[in-house]
């Protein structure tokens, strides 16, 4: 008799599962939070020279650019591994699937 393994192998049916029981996805966030504080911060900074009649500090201009470009690899980087793991995840679905329907004798290539 042939077990159905689809059940087991399948995750959508997951309850309580969400975004923000990763702990990456938390650390992501507080990442990003942090990067667009600190921008805030510094522009915020920077409104306040301008409207007193002082000159921007070019410091705090060149520190806002590198948080935002340091932010972006964050990100591009984040996304990026995301994908390589969900394309690796479903890779060893489908051979989870495979070698399971081989033991149960299900395999259609067997050429028995």
């Amino acid at each position: 008799m042939a077990e159905n393994t689809d059940v087991a192998l399948d995750t959508t049916e997951k309850t309580g599962n969400s975004m923000m029981d990763s702990r990456k996805a938390k650390a992501y966030l507080i990442a990003e939070f942090t990067s667009k504080g600190i921008v805030f911060a510094i522009l915020a900074v920077i409104a306040y020279q301008v409207t007193n009649g002082q000159t921007p500090s070019m410091g705090l201009i060149w520190l806002a650019m590198v948080v935002v470009v340091v932010a972006g690899f964050m990100e591009a980087g984040y996304i990026g591994s995301q994908a390589w793991i969900d394309r690796y995840t479903g890779t060893v679905k489908d051979v989870a699937k495979t070698v399971a329907g081989a033991i149960s004798g299900e395999s259609s290539g067997s050429g028995e």
